[in-house]
């Protein structure tokens, strides 16, 4: 069984769960497109993966 898989599926919903809080939690504070979950979410998963990939380069995404 490949954990890898595994290790960057938990990091995705971890980044999607903070997404999430962050609208639940401060969407009265955010403005217009960032207080609503559908564009909220998605930007920070697109963030979320564009960090994972960078930092962590020994991962099978970039085989040496």
């Amino acid at each position: 069984m490949d954990i890898m898989w595994i290790a960057i599926l938990v990091d995705m919903t971890i980044y999607g769960l903070a997404g999430f809080a962050i609208v639940k939690f401060g969407g009265r504070l955010l403005p217009d497109p960032w207080n609503r979950i559908r564009f909220t979410v998605p930007v920070v998963l697109m963030l979320g993966a564009l960090v994972t990939l960078v930092s962590f380069p020994h991962w099978i995404v970039f085989p040496k």
